[in-house]
């Protein structure tokens, strides 16, 4: 069982980052929003599902989707970059191994090049959504920066055990983390993640966008104490 993981560069970004003069940030802000937003709009449309990494590289999790597809998502960010964009689309057991290579195919492509690796397995995205616990509570008692704090120790300790999986963790706000796992060890290293102050609703489907669905679906089953703290769906 493998995983697809697409990852696109906006090559050039510091250069253009450093065009822009000092008074400079809030221009960088829109761009990156206005991109992460329309980006994020058609990764819905086919079924992708985008984490923003570090804004001039992007991953797509784009399991089972076609190369139309993917040019469909290439184009929308060509569109929006005040910059060449670059995207190289990897299929692998886990999925930091995939974007490592696809970072490798990135750099020797051409501005303007993207790169689809043909695959004929079985391709899937295994997320866990992971929910840390009254966190609301803690935001009025301690306020949000103590609250904030708590929640960027919380996503180191993940991407430290996402790492023994080969996954990939990544903020998504608020209280909020997701973690990538390969599909073949996502309910063993799901359960890893199963701290006494979290809840883990996980999700396994052929498309990304059914995945986070099925995990949120597990996590609002655990909210509402039909389930224990850690909660798997997949699709069959």
């Amino acid at each position: 069982m493998d995983t697809r993981i697409t990852l696109i560069e906006l090559h050039g970004y510091r250069e253009w980052t450093e065009s822009l003069g000092y008074d400079r940030e809030w221009k960088i802000q829109i761009t990156q929003s206005k991109i992460y937003y329309r980006l994020q709009t058609e990764a819905s449309r086919v079924n992708a599902y985008i984490l923003p990494l570090r804004h001039d590289f992007l991953i797509a999790l784009t399991s089972s989707l076609r190369e139309a597809e993917h040019e469909k998502l290439f184009k929308t960010v060509e569109n929006e970059s005040p910059v060449p964009v670059r995207m190289a689309s990897i299929v692998d057991r886990t999925p930091k191994n995939a974007l490592d290579e696809a970072f490798k195919v990135i750099l020797d492509l051409e501005d303007g090049e993207y790169y689809y690796q043909e695959s004929t397995g079985d391709e899937y995205t295994a997320v866990s959504h992971v929910d840390i616990n009254s966190v609301t509570q803690y935001t009025l008692e301690h306020g949000v920066v103590e609250a904030y704090r708590k929640t960027m120790e919380m996503l180191y300790d993940l991407v430290r055990l996402s790492g023994l999986y080969d996954g990939i963790a990544q903020y998504l706000g608020g209280d909020n983390i997701i973690v990538v796992f390969p599909p073949d060890s996502w309910a063993e290293a799901s359960r890893k993640l199963s701290f006494d102050w979290v809840k883990v609703g996980g999700g396994r489907a052929r498309l990304a966008r059914t995945s986070m669905m099925l995990a949120t679906k597990a996590l609002d089953e655990i909210r509402r104490g039909y389930k224990s703290n850690v909660y798997l769906l997949e699709e069959h």
